[in-house]
């Protein structure tokens, strides 16, 4: 009985896996990828070419990116010194009083205390909505040529490894031409 419980979670863990990799839904491939960065110059991400792009859409006031964050710093600290840029979107509320709202101070407080990564606003959400995505955190992943792999990720699981569980595709993502 305990070799099939084994084999169930293995198939199980598996299944996920494969599942986060076929999240059907755009791609951002087809989207015009300019957000402000916290100085408010406009930043497109085709300036990233060359390089794989791991893109976390998420938000300030929304409790998984305390999860999220540093899984994301771990997984930029992983990749350091290879072509791998880890950028996290704040999709925003254009309303202070909103909940997903994030002053500048409250996101520079954010590209600080998580240094490997990059910071960007998505100020009124519209480029996450965009993606056909409904849930924040989503993580794309785009390789050296700007190509979408996909949703890698639609949330986040609190005891997951993030860094362990996009290492696979992020290597893949490297080499690609």
């Amino acid at each position: 009985m305990n070799n099939l419980k084994k084999t169930l979670l293995v198939i199980v863990i598996l299944a996920s896996f494969f599942v986060c990799q076929l999240v059907s839904g755009q791609t951002i491939s087809n989207i015009d990828l300019s957000f402000k960065s916290l100085n408010n110059e406009t930043i497109n991400l085709n300036q990233f070419r060359g390089q794989v792009l791991v893109i976390s859409f998420s938000a300030k006031g929304i409790p998984l990116a305390q999860i999220e964050l540093p899984q994301l710093e771990r997984l930029a600290t992983k990749f350091s010194g290879q072509d791998v840029k880890v950028i996290w979107i704040s999709t925003n509320s254009l309303k202070p009083k909103a909940s997903s709202f994030a002053s500048n101070a409250e996101l520079q407080n954010i590209a600080n205390q998580y240094s490997h990564l990059t910071v960007l606003r998505d100020i009124d959400g519209g480029i996450f909505q965009q993606t056909g995505s409904d849930t924040l955190p989503t993580i794309f992943i785009l390789d050296k040529n700007g190509r979408s792999l996909g949703r890698a990720r639609v949330g986040i699981d609190p005891q997951a490894n993030l860094a362990n569980d996009l290492f696979p595709i992020i290597n893949q993502a490297l080499s690609r031409n």
